[in-house]
């Protein structure tokens, strides 16, 4: 922090805003948790608002906002980092605002469920009407042509922050695609009011925030690293002019001879 008088800056540490947003995805899972046992085993549909708030299986509810922001922010910092001048980012500028592109995508389909929405197309075309995730297939589909796509960037960066990137994908991806099949599985032979689904949407949304956590901490880890400093600044305000200055600006509008 910035001790001038008026101007205030903070730094963003990585290690402290990773160890708010972990604990932030661990109280989210809780309550998630407990909103879900309230309406399908103790028949609370509202207890007033807290589940419908907390539903860690819907869009508009809290858990999601906090997704949605999560990525969000990652996008953000996607950006900071395609928009360096440094030689390497700029060497691969494209693949950098490629993913805060993807990542921006990510954050409004977490508000509105685009995903879901491409259920039912899918299932038609694919041929199966009883496949509650369809859209899992084409979402592997296109992660593996990224794969193959980013594959030269992930071996041009540096090690340690290529490995942080990759684990963090890896563990949002477990959530999203890998587990989200595993709900579609136990939504077709025991319907969603059971305890083991619960227990599978807790574990999937635990991993896509957790991954997309993880994300940010080694985006900030690796913007610190090229020289650029995510923080929060109020810029001094604008010092008022002289007392002497005032008196002689004044003199010269009385001294101003007529039209």
């Amino acid at each position: 922090m910035d001790g001038n008088a008026g101007d205030l800056k903070v730094e963003i540490n990585p290690a402290s805003v990773r160890g708010v947003l972990l604990r932030a995805v661990l109280l989210l899972a809780v309550l998630g948790a407990a909103a879900a046992l309230a309406r399908d085993h103790f028949g609370y549909k509202s207890l007033y608002g807290f589940v419908p708030l907390f539903d860690l299986d819907a869009e508009g509810t809290i858990p999601s906002f906090f997704s949605a922001l999560l990525l969000l922010s990652a996008a953000i910092l996607l950006g900071l980092v395609a928009t360096a001048r440094t030689d390497f980012e700029r060497r691969w500028r494209h693949r950098w605002g490629l993913l805060a592109v993807g990542f921006a995508y990510l954050s409004l389909d977490e508000m509105v469920g685009i995903h879901e929405r491409l259920n039912r197309p899918i299932r038609e075309m694919l041929g199966e009407p009883g496949f509650a995730t369809a859209w899992v297939a084409p979402g592997v589909a296109v992660v593996l042509v990224l794969a193959v796509l980013y594959l030269p960037f992930l071996l041009a960066l540096p090690r340690r922050h290529a490995l942080a990137f990759v684990a963090a994908g890896c563990l949002y991806l477990f959530g999203a695609l890998a587990l989200e099949a595993v709900a579609g599985e136990i939504i077709e032979a025991m319907g969603k009011a059971t305890l083991l689904y619960h227990s599978e949407v807790v574990a999937e949304e635990s991993c896509e925030m957790l991954g997309v956590v993880f994300f940010i901490g080694a985006l900030l880890r690796y913007l610190a690293e090229i020289g650029v400093t995510v923080g929060l600044a109020r810029p001094a305000a604008r010092a008022a002019p002289s007392t002497d200055a005032a008196v002689r600006a004044g003199r010269r509008r009385h001294l101003r001879p007529a039209a």
